[in-house]
C-alpha cells in the first residue's frame, strides 16, 4: 500500500503537468467527476489510475489558442484514452470556423466532441483487439501460447 509522501509525489507530478497552464487542476478533475471522460473509468479507482491520470485539451492548443485557458476546452482523460488520442484521433473540430472564435465550449458542443473523440477511440481499440487475436492466432499456429495461457 502507498504510503502518504508517495501519494503527495503522484499528486505533485501530476500538478507539474499542468504547470504551464493557469487551469486549475482541481476544476478539471471536478468538472470530470474523478472520471476519465472518454471512457467513463474512475480514476481514484487505484493508484495507477491516478498517476495515470491526464488533463487534456479537447481541441488541440495549436490550432485553437483562443481556447488555451477554457475550462471547458479540457477532460480528463486516464493513461489509455489519452494516447490512443494523442497518437490516432482526429481534430474533432476540424472544419468548424465558430471554434476559431470562441473562448469557451459551450455545453452541449463539449459533450458532442468528446462523444466523437470516444467513438474515435473505441474504433482504435477494435483494430488493437484484432491485432492481438491475430497474434495469438498466430502463436497457436506455430505450436506456442502466450505465458498467461501455459498453466490452462
Amino acid at each position: 500500500m502507498k504510503t502518504w509522501d508517495q501519494f503527495a509525489e503522484d499528486n505533485a507530478l501530476l500538478m507539474k503537468r499542468l504547470a504551464d497552464n493557469q487551469v486549475p487542476l482541481n476544476a478539471i478533475w471536478l468538472q470530470a467527476r474523478c472520471r476519465c471522460e472518454y471512457c467513463g473509468i474512475d480514476l481514484l479507482k487505484n493508484a495507477q489510475m491516478y498517476r495515470g491520470a491526464e488533463s487534456d485539451h479537447i481541441l488541440p492548443p495549436k490550432r485553437y489558442p483562443n481556447l488555451i485557458m477554457s475550462l471547458s476546452n479540457y477532460a480528463m482523460a486516464c493513461a489509455s484514452c489519452h494516447e490512443l488520442k494523442t497518437s490516432y484521433c482526429f481534430d474533432p473540430g476540424e472544419g468548424d470556423p465558430q471554434l476559431k472564435d470562441t473562448e469557451h465550449l459551450p455545453d452541449e458542443l463539449r459533450q458532442m466532441l468528446i462523444t466523437q473523440v470516444n467513438e474515435c477511440l473505441i474504433e482504435h481499440r477494435r483494430k488493437q483487439d484484432a491485432a492481438l487475436m491475430l497474434m495469438k492466432q498466430i502463436l497457436t499456429t506455430h505450436g506456442l501460447r502466450p505465458l498467461h495461457l501455459v498453466d490452462e
